[in-house]
C-alpha cells in the first residue's frame, strides 16, 4: 500500500504510530511530489498522547490528505477522524458502515498521593486542550462536549458527518 501512496492503520494506537504511520507520511509528505495521500483507519484507539502527534502533523501537511474510516475509529482514534478540518490539504471521510466513539478517557494512577495530584492538574489541563482540539475539529459545541463527556458518545457514520467529524460518506 506504501507504493501506492496509502497508508493502513488497523492496530491500536500506541508508540508504533509513531513508525506505522507517521514517519511514512512524512516521508511522503516531504517527497516533492506533492501526489496525494491516503491514511485508512480502523482503530479502536489507544494512547491519546502519541496519536495527537500525528494530528498534530496533519494539522499543517501541505500535500493532498484523506483520511478515510474503514470501520471504526474509537476513541483516541476519533481524534484522528476528524484531524486537518481546517487544513484546505485534508479530506476526511468514511463509508456507510463506520463509526466512532468518542469518551474520555482511562487512566491508571500509581505512586504517592503527591504524584497524583499532580497528574491530575496535568490530565486536568490537557483534557481542555483536547476539548479545544475537538471544538476546533467538528462542529460539536462547547456546551454538548460538556454535557456528553462523562458519557460513551458513539457517531454512525450519519452523525460522523453531522458533527462535522468527516466531511462525507463514500
Amino acid at each position: 500500500l506504501l507504493k501506492e501512496r496509502k497508508i493502513l492503520f488497523n492496530d491500536d494506537c500506541t508508540s508504533a504510530i509513531i513508525e506505522m504511520v507517521l514517519l511514512p507520511l512524512q516521508e511522503m509528505a516531504s517527497d516533492g511530489t506533492n501526489k496525494p495521500i491516503e491514511i485508512i483507519l480502523n482503530t479502536s484507539g489507544g494512547e491519546y498522547f502519541e496519536a495527537l502527534v500525528l494530528c498534530n502533523f496533519i494539522e499543517t501537511i501541505k500535500c493532498p490528505l484523506t483520511i478515510t474510516v474503514l470501520g471504526k475509529a474509537c476513541s483516541t482514534g476519533i481524534y484522528l477522524a476528524m484531524a486537518g478540518k481546517n487544513n484546505p490539504n485534508v479530506t476526511r471521510r468514511c463509508y456507510p458502515f463506520s463509526f466512532g466513539l468518542l469518551h474520555a478517557g482511562y487512566q491508571t494512577l500509581s505512586g504517592m498521593l503527591t504524584q497524583h495530584l499532580d497528574q491530575l492538574d496535568f490530565t486536568k489541563a490537557y483534557e481542555e486542550q483536547v476539548k479545544a482540539y475537538v471544538l476546533r475539529n467538528s462542529t460539536i459545541t462547547s456546551e454538548l462536549y460538556d454535557s456528553m463527556y462523562r458519557n460513551d458518545w458513539y457517531f454512525c457514520s450519519e452523525k460522523l458527518i453531522q458533527y462535522g467529524i468527516v466531511d462525507k460518506i463514500i
